[in-house]
């Protein structure tokens, strides 16, 4: 669940400034009446009376600015803007007009155009806390949670009032929540509450948070208060996830059934969340059908969800058949479904296999081939080679009138697929005890990834924002093509857990206790929410970050990491640790380049083997090298095959 979602700041600064103030000029009348259309709902006898207003006085800014409103309650948003524009080059000294396009532009999903028109209010109006929450709800929409939460901070030194206050509040927890600060979102939840009681939002939002702190029962609570106070989809969606969480799968698909029935008929593309997550469900539940059936709506309604499409891979594979990737598109608008992608090693004349009956085609190594009349229902496909030999097996799920198109890839990794890593080795920490090999693994690695394919960002001894800068680098180049793009991360460094949260701990670190970890150290939250974010094919997160705890003794923290949450794992990642949950992974022995862990990983880097043998082949070494003292885990699952 997106806590910001709903977006709260859309009326915000549009109620503030639906209408100027009855100023005793010949206007006034028709600004009245105006006023009273546009409070009702009215808008287009609202702009009627505003018209007659300009017409009256056609250099009054206002008239234009409150034009500009009804439009922008109507949807029309360029509309709007061309008012706005026009309101500004009547008072260009009036912040208000900024402010409203900064707001436009954020519903239009123009997150750096919002930010430049919230700069250009302030610079007339510094302490209107309008545009910091506005340029605050541009940043968080972006993934710039610190620089959202900054600008929140901003809005609360210019005195919002208890109204906007509210706001403020739910919106910063809800930066907090998606870095892993939970603590840090309960208070401002708390105060938001303190503030407005009969509200549901935050009440939402706080059982929220509970629940990814595993206290469901505070969570519970809170979400029955929201559902109490208004019976929502979002409300019901929240309660049917901590349900699930207390593994309680019938209580949350009654909430969740919920949910889509007060959705309703007009579905629009951020509904596909709430299907998907009932195929979760409906998935353990034993519910095999109903989940295909989920996921598939939910791919209909967003057809780049990748979520729903690792779901109806899970539930096929379930029920008893094989493996299927995405829609690439909606059904109903292309007549077509894609289903997986198939390696060969050069162009050949080849038999497709559908349900059992051979058809020849002549196959090319890159590209696609479109296959005509299959019948609906469930269709078995595979592609026999000249050599006689089979490949793996695909089901698509057809409708009437679709076409099916099977991806042909060259090899094993095929040059369509965009491959990034992240590699980052921290050792030469000032606080704590110096890592002897993390640079060198961290070296080694990026040269090894680069002969492979990728694309390597590589940090060494780098600081917080360096850090955070390079992950949400990473997830950009992530989601420019999420359907074929492969991500790799390395860390290794210090790492700390703490309260079941883990923490990466940057060079600048000088965190005395665990108090300071949440402003000093990097939460892996935010690493695994900025990858939510991507929304890419396949993502890959090494940890080599159980090292010995640099808090031990009095300052608090526990070795090792802890094993980060099902739910809070991005649909087709895995993540792998260096050594088993809270456990310390070793250094190399002295002389030793590398650590053995790395040194495991780099001996099996290959474009060969499939990662499932790769991942055992390192286990095996890792083993060897420590006497059977370190064996490396993982969490997770990719759905697609994956080779280096």
């Amino acid at each position: 669940m997106n806590l910001l979602k709903k977006l709260m700041m859309i009326s915000i600064i549009l109620l503030l400034f639906s209408a100027c103030a009855s100023t005793g000029k010949k206007y006034d009348k028709h600004l009245d009446i105006g006023n009273n259309f546009y409070n009702k709902g009215d808008y287009q006898n609202a702009m009627l009376e505003f018209e007659k207003a300009i017409k009256l006085d056609p250099i009054w800014w206002g008239g234009y600015l409150n034009k500009g409103n009804c439009y922008y309650q109507m949807g029309e948003y360029d509309n709007a803007i061309h008012e706005y524009n026009e309101a500004i080059r009547l008072g260009p000294s009036a912040w208000e007009p900024h402010a409203c396009i900064a707001d436009t532009y954020l519903q239009m999903g123009e997150y750096d155009s919002a930010i430049e028109s919230c700069n250009n209010a302030i610079k007339l109006n510094p302490k209107i806390w309008n545009a910091y929450f506005c340029k605050g709800n541009a940043y968080y929409n972006i993934g710039n949670y610190y620089d959202a939460i900054n600008e929140y901070d901003k809005a609360m030194q210019c005195k919002p009032g208890n109204d906007g206050a509210y706001w403020v509040y739910y919106n910063r927890g809800s930066s907090y929540h998606e870095l892993g600060k939970y603590e840090n979102a309960i208070r401002d939840y708390d105060e938001a509450i303190r503030i407005n009681k009969s509200l549901n939002f935050a009440f939402n939002a706080r059982g929220w948070t509970y629940a990814h702190m595993g206290q469901y029962e505070k969570a519970l609570s809170d979400s029955n208060k929201a559902i109490d106070i208004e019976a929502t989809p979002d409300n019901f969606d929240t309660r049917a996830f901590i349900y699930f969480g207390l593994g309680e799968y019938n209580k949350a698909l009654i909430d969740q059934n919920k949910a889509i029935e007060l959705i309703g008929t007009d579905l629009k593309k951020n509904n596909a969340q709430h299907f998907s997550f009932r195929g979760d469900l409906h998935i353990k539940l034993g519910n095999y059908d109903s989940a295909i059936s989920d996921y598939i709506t939910a791919m209909q309604l967003d057809h780049n969800y990748s979520k729903a499409a690792d779901g109806l891979t899970l539930a096929l594979s379930k029920r008893g058949s094989t493996t299927v990737v995405s829609l690439p598109s909606p059904p109903v608008q292309t007549a077509k479904v894609a289903v997986g992608s198939i390696s060969i090693t050069s162009d050949t004349a080849g038999i497709i296999i559908i349900d059992g009956k051979e058809t020849s085609y002549s196959i090319k190594a890159q590209g696609s081939l479109k296959i005509d009349n299959v019948h609906t229902g469930n269709t078995e496909i595979a592609l026999k080679l000249a050599d006689g030999k089979i490949g793996r097996k695909l089901t698509a799920v057809v409708r009437e009138g679709q076409m099916v198109q099977v991806n042909i890839k060259y090899g094993p990794a095929t040059s369509a697929i965009l491959r990034y890593a992240l590699i980052i080795g921290n050792a030469d920490y000032s606080e704590f005890s110096k890592l002897p090999n993390t640079v060198n693994d961290a070296r080694d690695i990026a040269a090894s990834l680069e002969k492979a394919g990728f694309k390597v960002n590589l940090l060494l001894n780098a600081d917080r924002r360096k850090m955070q800068d390079a992950i949400l680098q990473f997830r950009d180049n992530l989601s420019r093509n999420p359907q074929a793009t492969e991500g790799f991360i390395w860390y290794a460094g210090h790492g700390i857990q703490h309260n079941g949260e883990n923490y990466l701990v940057p060079l600048d670190s000088g965190i005395k206790h665990v108090d300071y970890l949440e402003t000093d150290a990097l939460s892996l939250a935010f690493l695994m929410n900025s990858l939510k974010r991507a929304g890419n094919k396949t993502n890959i997160v090494v940890l080599d970050a159980c090292r010995n705890n640099p808090l031990a003794g009095s300052r608090g923290g526990t070795r090792g990491l802890t094993v980060v949450g099902y739910e809070a794992i991005p649909q087709s990642t895995l993540i792998l640790y260096s050594t088993a949950a809270n456990e310390e992974a070793a250094d190399g022995a002295r002389g030793e380049r590398n650590s053995p862990f790395a040194r495991a990983f780099l001996n099996n880097i290959n474009s060969e083997t499939e990662f499932e043998l790769t991942f055992k082949a390192i286990v095996r070494d890792t083993l060897q090298f420590t006497n059977n003292k370190q064996a490396p885990t993982r969490y997770g699952l990719i759905y697609d095959d994956f080779y280096f």
